[in-house]
């Protein structure tokens, strides 16, 4: 289920809160209570995990005695240990070294806890080193959707996903690429005297371009193969369409591709989604939470809404799980 528990202390108007993290939660309530600072302190935790991204804004302004906050995540780690066993099993040890510091990190507890702390005009401090941490984010990446901040005609951001999906070793890319090379310097396409003349130019200047990482390079190979970049619905662009189809058909493809992520990868996503049924029409929640429960067995899910039509259709769909 990805993340395990949550407590948080004293972020903003939290007081001290834990949370035990369904596959699937669902935070409801009045304005104001505090569902959106659960959201963020949880964003926050993850922007520092292996970046400095430290705000101020985050103490209690009206508590002049609130000088630290506190967030602590259980990390649940047995699929990713039955994974990596299963692997093992079957002669996949490509990986070896990687799989043998996860296990190091569960210490057979099938649980890793990372805590930080942040003082007040101070820094952020941590219960475990950097290496430790980037590994969590790479197994439990975080995707935080804002449908109200939802660029609804640009879907830009997607490609770094698929891009993540698509991604290959360095071995596979140069032959890739050198295949590709090879391809546009055959002189049927008159290609080849350009681009020497590119490069050429590039060393007279002394100049280099950087070169692509492997999620770049993916998203870029997807791109090429499908011909473009920009997504159309219905074959119109999307600034054509109305704002909850786009939503829609956002969340649906992102779901889509996270859980072809965590089928194929050592990866299990935790996705925060904050009212999703914004411009949505019933029958669209009604899709969107069935596509949901159907991925949340690899997908850790926690959702912020006022809709009463996605609360009952969640309590209706995993009554009928239980059932069968």
């Amino acid at each position: 289920m990805g993340i395990k528990r949550i407590r948080i202390r004293k972020f903003k108007s939290i007081e001290d809160i834990t949370l035990d993290v369904q596959d699937l939660q669902i935070l409801i309530g009045e304005n104001s209570v505090g569902k959106s600072n659960i959201l963020d302190a949880i964003c926050y935790f993850y922007d520092n995990l292996c970046f400095r991204k430290m705000r101020m804004d985050i103490f209690n302004n009206n508590n002049p005695f609130s000088n630290r906050i506190d967030i602590e995540v259980v990390f649940d780690l047995s699929k990713i240990l039955m994974k990596i066993n299963r692997n093992i099993k079957i002669g996949k040890t490509k990986y070896e070294n990687y799989y043998k510091k996860i296990n190091g990190m569960s210490a057979g507890k099938n649980e890793f806890v990372i805590k930080m702390h942040q003082i007040k005009d101070g820094k952020i401090y941590w219960n475990t080193d950097y290496y430790d941490r980037k590994v969590i984010s790479g197994l439990f990446p975080l995707y935080f959707v804002d449908t109200r901040k939802l660029n609804t005609t640009s879907w830009n951001e997607l490609w770094n996903t698929i891009g993540d999906l698509i991604k290959i070793d360095d071995v596979k890319r140069e032959i890739i690429h050198g295949n590709f090379r090879k391809e546009i310097e055959k002189e049927e396409y008159g290609l080849k005297n350009k681009y020497d003349w590119i490069e050429s130019s590039l060393d007279n200047l002394d100049l280099k371009v950087k070169q692509f990482t492997s999620k770049e390079y993916a998203a870029l190979m997807s791109q090429e193969l499908f011909s473009g970049k920009e997504f159309l619905s219905f074959g119109k662009k999307l600034d054509v369409q109305s704002n909850g189809i786009n939503t829609f058909n956002y969340l649906c493809l992102l779901i889509k591709v996270l859980d072809n992520i965590s089928v194929v990868k050592l990866k299990e996503p935790v996705v925060i989604i904050d009212e999703p049924e914004i411009s949505l029409h019933n029958q669209l929640i009604d899709i969107l939470v069935k596509n949901i429960t159907n991925t949340s067995e690899n997908i850790a899910f926690l959702i912020s809404t006022h809709s009463t039509r996605m609360v009952k259709d969640v309590l209706k769909l995993n009554e009928s799980s239980r059932r069968i």
